[in-house]
């Protein structure tokens, strides 16, 4: 289970599965605390490993230095670009 804490706005939620989706991680939402209407809030998501075979070496992202959300840097290469 992944827990996120602390989403100050659906923007930064939005974020999170667009990393999700970059890493190729299958996700699926369990639900918000304290409820999905009341910001910030901590999100639940059950993830399961991507399901490719090929290695990779770890994502690297960026953090913006004014905002908590993870920037679109964020980068998986892909086994042609690793040469494999």
């Amino acid at each position: 289970m992944l827990r996120v804490a602390n989403v100050k706005d659906e923007a930064a939620l939005e974020s999170v599965r667009d990393l999700l989706d970059v890493l190729g991680v299958h996700y699926e939402h369990i639900r918000f605390e304290p409820d999905e209407d009341t910001f910030p809030q901590t999100a639940y998501f059950y993830v399961r490993p991507p399901t490719s075979t090929c290695p990779t070496e770890p994502p690297t992202m960026s953090m913006p230095p004014s905002s908590g959300s993870p920037s679109s840097t964020a980068s998986t290469p892909r086994c042609s670009e690793a040469g494999r």
